[in-house]
C-alpha cells in the first residue's frame, strides 16, 4: 500500500478538510441562493432595531402631528384615515419590547424580564379592549366608538397574537415551540389584519383609496412582524432563511415568489376588472396562467441549482473518501484537538499506533494524559515555551516526549498548528512522528562526546587534537 509524507502545513489543511465532511457539502450549495442569503442576512441582522424604533419613532410622529394638527404625521394620506393613539402606543410598547429582548443585549435578567412583561401587557390591553368595545362596554371611553369597527378590531387581534408571540420567544427551551407556532398565527393575524383594513392592490392603484386603516398602523405591524421573526436568528423560520443549504435556499426563493404572485394576481383582477363579453373568460383565466408561469419558472430554476448541487456533493464525497485514505496511511499522526478543553478529537491510525491505543480509543483523551509523570524541569520549559509560540505564532514544532497507554515513553517531532475547522470552531492540529531511536541515538552520542572531553580534559598528560592542516583543534 502505498505511504504518504506530507509537510505539516499539508497535514494542517488535509486534517482540517477531512473533518469537515458536511463543510463539503456546504461547499456545494454556497452559491445556491448566496444571492438572496446575504439580503436576507441583512434584514435579519436589522429587523428587531429597525422595527422597535420604527414602533416607538412611528408613535412619536403621531403624537406631533395630534398635537399641531399635521394630517401626514397622523397618518392620514394617500386617502387612508388618521391612526389612533392608542392602538399605535400599543404598538410602540411592543417595539420597547423587542428593543429589549434583541440578540446580543447582554441585559440583566430583570431588563429582560421587563420586555417579556412588557409584551404580556400589550396583549393583555388588546384582548381587553376587544371584549369591552375599545372599553365602552365598562363606560369608559378608550377608544373612540365612530371608529370602532371591524378593521380595528382586527387590527388589535393581531396586535394580541403578536404581543403572544414577542412574549413566548425565549419560552420551553431548548425547543421553542410556542415561539415557533406564533410565526404562523401571528403571520396569519396580521395579514387578516391588513386585508380587512383593505390593503389590497386594486384598493392602492385607485386614485379614491378605500383603506380603513392607517398606512402607518400598518406598516409598524409589518415591521413588528418581521423584527419578531428575526428576532432570534438561529431557531425557527430565521434559521431557515439564514442556513446555507438547499432546504434554505428553497425556502429563500419561495417566500419572494409568494409576495410576487400576491402582487401579480392582485394586479390582474384589478386590470381585468372591466373587461366584459367573450374577453371576460381570458381575464378570468389570465391569474391561472400567470400563477402556472410562475411557479413552473421558479421550479425550473431551483431544479436547475439542485441538480449542480448533486453532482458537486459527489465529487465533494469522493474527494472526502480520498482525503480519508490519505490520512490513514500517512507516516505521521495527526490528531485534531479542540483549543477550549484540549482533548482530541480525531485521530488517524497512525497516531493511535505510535501512543499505544486502540482504534478509536484516542478520541476524548486530554493532552495532559500524554504528559509524562517523570516530566524533567527542562521538558517543562521545553512545553511551555512551544505552547506559548503556538498561541502567539500559530504553529510549533518540538521535540516532545510523550507518555503510550501503557505507560512507557516515547519521543517525537510534534508540529502544531491553530486551525477552524467548519464542525468544532477552533482546533489543534497535530502531527507526530515516531523519532525515539534518533533521539536515543543522539543523546548517547552526547553523553560519549562529554564523557570523551571529560577524559581528554582530565588526562594526567598533554593531549591536543590535530587539523589536517597541522593546526591545533583543541588542546587539553
Amino acid at each position: 500500500m502505498n505511504r504518504y509524507t506530507l509537510n505539516d502545513r499539508d497535514l494542517a489543511n488535509l486534517a482540517v478538510r477531512f473533518l469537515a465532511d458536511e463543510a463539503a457539502s456546504t461547499e456545494a450549495v454556497s452559491r445556491l441562493g448566496s444571492r438572496l442569503l446575504g439580503a436576507w442576512q441583512t434584514v435579519g441582522r436589522y429587523a428587531p432595531t429597525g422595527s422597535g424604533w420604527f414602533a416607538v419613532s412611528a408613535f412619536a410622529a403621531l403624537c406631533v402631528g395630534k398635537l399641531f394638527d399635521l394630517p401626514a404625521l397622523e397618518g392620514a394620506y394617500l386617502g387612508a384615515p388618521p391612526a389612533q393613539i392608542l392602538p399605535v402606543a400599543l404598538l410602540a410598547l411592543l417595539g420597547v419590547s423587542v428593543l429589549l429582548l434583541r440578540e446580543g443585549r447582554g441585559l440583566a435578567p430583570a431588563l429582560h424580564a421587563f420586555g417579556i412583561g412588557l409584551a404580556v401587557a400589550v396583549s393583555g390591553v388588546s384582548f381587553l379592549l376587544l371584549v369591552t368595545s375599545g372599553g365602552n362596554s365598562f363606560g369608559v371611553t378608550l377608544v373612540d366608538s365612530s371608529v370602532w369597527d371591524t378593521a380595528l378590531q382586527w387590527h388589535l387581534s393581531a396586535v394580541f397574537l403578536l404581543g403572544l408571540a414577542v412574549a413566548s420567544v425565549d419560552l420551553d427551551a431548548p425547543r421553542y415551540r410556542w415561539a415557533s407556532a406564533f410565526v404562523s398565527i401571528a403571520g396569519i393575524g396580521v395579514l387578516a389584519s391588513l386585508v380587512v383594513g383593505g390593503y389590497e392592490v386594486g384598493n392602492l392603484i385607485e386614485t379614491e383609496l378605500e383603506l380603513e386603516r392607517s398606512l402607518i398602523s400598518a406598516a409598524v405591524l409589518v415591521a413588528l412582524f418581521a423584527g419578531f421573526v428575526f428576532l432570534r436568528s438561529d431557531r425557527g423560520l430565521a434559521s431557515i432563511l439564514l442556513d446555507n443549504g438547499p432546504g434554505s435556499a428553497a425556502t429563500r426563493v419561495m417566500i419572494p415568489t409568494a409576495l410576487v404572485l400576491v402582487v401579480l394576481v392582485g394586479l390582474l383582477d384589478y386590470l381585468t376588472r372591466d373587461i366584459s363579453g367573450d374577453l371576460s373568460r381570458l381575464g378570468d383565466g389570465s391569474t391561472q396562467i400567470t400563477i402556472l408561469f410562475v411557479l413552473l419558472a421558479v421550479t425550473y430554476v431551483l431544479s436547475q441549482h439542485l441538480q449542480r448541487y448533486y453532482r458537486e456533493s459527489q465529487v465533494a464525497s469522493a474527494d472526502l473518501v480520498d482525503r480519508a485514505a490519505i490520512l490513514e496511511n500517512l507516516f505521521e499522526g495527526v490528531g485534531v484537538v479542540g483549543v477550549e478543553d484540549r482533548k482530541i478529537i480525531f485521530s488517524n491510525r497512525r497516531l493511535e499506533q505510535l501512543l499505544g491505543y486502540g482504534e478509536g480509543e484516542l478520541v476524548g483523551v486530554s493532552l495532559k494524559s500524554l504528559i509524562p509523570d517523570d516530566e524533567t524541569p527542562d521538558e517543562s520549559a521545553l512545553r511551555e515555551a512551544s505552547a506559548t509560540r503556538l498561541t502567539g505564532n500559530g504553529s510549533t514544532l518540538d521535540t516532545l516526549r510523550s507518555v503510550r497507554k501503557d505507560g512507557s515513553s516515547v519521543w517525537g517531532r510534534s508540529a502544531a498548528i491553530l486551525a477552524d475547522s467548519f464542525r468544532y470552531g477552533p482546533v489543534i492540529v497535530w502531527s507526530y512522528s515516531d523519532i525515539s531511536d534518533e533521539y536515543t541515538a543522539r543523546r548517547e552520542k552526547e553523553e560519549s562526546d562529554q564523557l570523551f572531553r571529560q577524559v581528554f580534559d582530565r588526562s594526567p598528560i598533554g593531549l591536543s587534537m590535530v587539523r589536517a592542516d597541522h593546526g591545533f583543534e583543541t588542546v587539553n
